[in-house]
């Protein structure tokens, strides 16, 4: 199991070369499908350039490794459910009834297939440093709205 967060600014090695091929700079989620969808590469113009996760050889503890280079592509995706990781953390957690459960701070997800596991939550600075953050199992329903989600 590995944090989103965990893999983020990580350097990208071509295993046929040694030779580094950018840094991980955000994660594309499909969150139709709760998986990891892609890696998006650090300084690569303005479209940017990604790796479909199917494309990873390898995500270790110090980098992310692909066979060739040839897997980069520009980053194109359609559908309404993918989300930048930058763009759905840090949004707070509602159950339907009103309730907040914290802050959405970090996604696990299983580093060999790529789906999403669960959710780490914060309540405050205070409560993660006494008591650790929340892991929450993924939620049967979701909402990821604009400026929240709704479980």
């Amino acid at each position: 199991m590995r944090k989103v967060w965990d893999i983020l600014g990580r350097p990208i090695l071509e295993v046929v070369s040694g030779q580094q091929i950018g840094e991980v700079k955000d994660v594309i989620l499909n969150l139709d499908k709760l998986a990891v969808f892609c890696i998006v590469l650090e300084d690569c113009g303005p479209e940017g350039m990604a790796i479909r996760f199917t494309d990873l050889y390898r995500i270790g503890f110090d980098a992310v490794t692909v066979q060739t280079k040839s897997c980069i592509s520009k980053l194109v995706f359609n559908s309404a459910g993918m989300q930048r990781f930058s763009e759905v953390s840090d949004k707070p957690v509602y159950i339907e009834t009103g309730v907040s459960l914290g802050v959405l701070m970090d996604i696990y997800f299983d580093q060999s297939t790529g789906e999403i596991k669960y959710y780490e939550l914060s309540d405050s600075f205070l409560t993660d440093l006494v008591y650790g953050r929340k892991v929450m199992p993924l939620p049967m329903a979701q909402v990821f709205a604009k400026d929240k989600l709704i479980v």
